[in-house]
């Protein structure tokens, strides 16, 4: 991976981002340090482990499955008779 394909991924600009927002909180006053590094942390993980796109389609695949299952289960649930209770 080239340094142009490693900043065009979604996770390396979120996390870089995240840092520069957090640093820039920490530098005027507005976060502690102890509030900052666990933002910063966060984002490092971000910057460091690369975008993995075939997880991504199974986490958007089973994401999908598991809303579907959730609106079924609500609609069920509203269209159930009322037991009085």
């Amino acid at each position: 991976m080239n340094l142009k394909q490693f900043f065009g991924q979604p996770t390396t600009i979120a996390g870089l981002a995240t840092i520069a927002g957090t640093c820039e909180a920490f530098l005027s006053g507005h976060l502690t340090w102890q509030q900052a590094v666990p933002l910063v942390a966060g984002a490092l993980v971000g910057v460091v482990l690369p975008d993995n796109t075939v997880l991504t389609k199974d986490a958007e695949a089973l994401a999908s499955a598991a809303v579907q299952t959730a609106v079924d289960a609500h609609n069920a649930a509203a269209h159930a008779p009322d037991d009085g209770k």
